[in-house]
């Protein structure tokens, strides 16, 4: 018997000295950013809506966890 290896996606984006780590997992549909979830890291809606287009476009929004580390990254303002 073998063993199912774990479904599992991991992309590293860099730019100067800040890294962008970004996991994706089957699940249901949770988004983490740096621990905090997507609406309290980003506060404004015009901001959510484009970082989730591409999942919405592929009908797979509530199919995946996101999970993402920022290193060196600045938050949205109020």
């Amino acid at each position: 018997m073998t063993a199912q290896p774990e479904l599992r996606w991991h992309a590293v984006g860099r730019r100067k000295t800040s890294v962008a780590r970004v996991y994706l997992v089957p699940g249901s549909g949770k988004w983490s950013i740096n621990g905090r979830t997507l609406g309290d890291y980003f506060p404004r809606q015009s901001l959510v809506r484009p970082i989730q287009q591409p999942c919405l476009l592929c009908a797979t929004l509530a199919a995946f966890d996101v999970t993402a580390l920022f290193s060196r990254a600045a938050t949205a303002g109020p």
